[in-house]
């Protein structure tokens, strides 16, 4: 069976493999160009085809959630049964050392580390979307780990307190299969942010203005609606619209900056600005200043810019711990109290600029373009400080925590199988 190798990866040190490359792939490679880890995976939708050879559907509800349907038992102990016989001797082949996830409830994932974890190789979850601030969101994550089977792996790797709490608290795994070792993916942005070099750029001269894109349907998860809500009226549609389309404006009366917007992905997404630019008669493929990019790395835009809009994201975080002017928009159905409760990161909005209609943020945007602004040394620490409470720390090294933490498992297990060598 194929097997793909990361061109950043170290020669030699220990293997691990990796389960979702497209889900896990940013903290993968992060592991690999530390030089620790050699990270070996499958090809796109292998890891899918292995498992509908048994399963006759793969919903978005999660795989290994408990439930009465003998039909489905039957399927998925028969997947279990053929994945401990194959899995751990395609393994053994790879001399893979560990087995490694991005989330504890990938349904895809959670057969392969249970048979890894059974035969003598750890499953080790680097749990990705750690960032729960508000309560609808720390409840969702509550309800749905009290509601799936147990974790089954060695260890679940988290980047806070607040969600080691929330998995524990739901008996979802036990103390001992939970550790807090910070984001690895963020280890070189933070120690680019503590050295105060980025900060440097935001008082300023010709940074980026940088709008980070996000969906309609974005923190409303708890409410069933999807990142692209099918119904026209559900989510932030009207915020939107008008949050694109200013910015575009902005782009329009500012001609001698750059301005861009980042997405997570292309197409659709892409197109969906396009058309609320154009519903406001803006065609943005004209303007020369103003780009849609999806492929450039988050941080390093941060870092470039002077100036960051943006809505219920981590970006808004990471560019406040960077010493960024920031500013959130805040009208249209923000104000429903219905979808109120759902917005992300109001405790932060006391720290950044808050737009409170479409005049006001275009009004924002310029002010800031003309005049130059500095953080406050005492935002700017508590700043430091929410982001330490709610993404990770920045006194401590995430990348030297993860490695160390993760050494420590797979030695155990070397240990256990040397216990358990035959006397001569």
């Amino acid at each position: 069976m194929t097997v793909k190798q990361n061109s950043l990866n170290s020669n030699h040190g220990p293997v691990l493999f990796a389960l979702s490359w497209n889900r896990i792939k940013i903290d993968a490679e992060c592991l690999a160009k530390s030089g620790y880890f050699k990270i070996l995976h499958w090809p796109d939708r292998v890891q899918f085809f292995i498992q509908l050879r048994f399963l006759n559907e793969l919903s978005y509800t999660p795989h290994h959630a408990r439930h009465e349907n003998t039909k489905q038992q039957r399927m998925e102990t028969q997947l279990r049964d053929f994945l401990n016989l194959m899995f751990p001797i395609f393994l053994k082949k790879l001399s893979a050392k560990a087995v490694i996830g991005a989330n504890f409830w990938y349904k895809q994932d959670f057969r392969f580390g249970e048979a890894a974890q059974k035969n003598n190789v750890p499953y080790i979850v680097l749990f990705k979307e750690s960032l729960k601030i508000s309560e609808t969101e720390k409840k969702a994550l509550f309800d749905l780990s009290a509601k799936l089977e147990r974790f089954s792996g060695e260890k679940i790797l988290v980047h806070n307190n607040t969600v080691a709490q929330i998995l524990t608290e739901s008996e979802y795994c036990r103390p001992d299969q939970i550790a807090v070792t910070g984001a690895i993916r963020m280890a070189s942005f933070i120690e680019k942010c503590k050295t105060g070099t980025s900060r440097k750029l935001t008082k300023t001269n010709n940074g980026h203005i940088t709008l980070f894109s996000f969906t309609p349907g974005i923190s409303l998860n708890g409410l069933a609606i999807p990142p692209w809500p099918n119904h026209p009226y559900h989510g932030w549609v009207r915020l939107f619209e008008a949050v694109h389309s200013c910015f575009a404006e902005a782009a329009m009366k500012n001609t001698d900056r750059n301005f861009i917007i980042k997405t997570k992905y292309g197409g659709r997404w892409h197109n969906r600005i396009r058309d609320a630019c154009l519903a406001r008669d803006i065609d943005i493929d004209r303007l020369d200043n103003l780009k849609i990019v999806d492929d450039v790395n988050a941080h390093e835009l941060i870092l470039q810019s002077s100036l960051v809009v943006g809505f219920a994201s981590t970006t808004l975080l990471e560019s406040g711990l960077a010493g960024k002017n920031i500013i959130v928009p805040d009208f249209e159905e923000t104000l429903d109290p219905y979808y109120r409760k759902h917005i992300k990161l109001r405790d932060f909005y006391p720290l950044v600029s808050v737009a409170h209609s479409r005049e006001n943020l275009i009004g924002q945007i310029n002010s800031h373009i003309k005049f130059d602004k500095t953080v406050s040394a005492q935002i700017q620490k508590k700043r430091d400080k929410f982001f330490e409470q709610n993404v990770a720390s920045i006194r401590l090294d995430p990348m030297h925590t993860t490695v160390s933490e993760m050494n420590k498992i797979i030695r155990k297990f070397e240990n256990e199988l040397i216990d358990e060598l035959p006397v001569a």
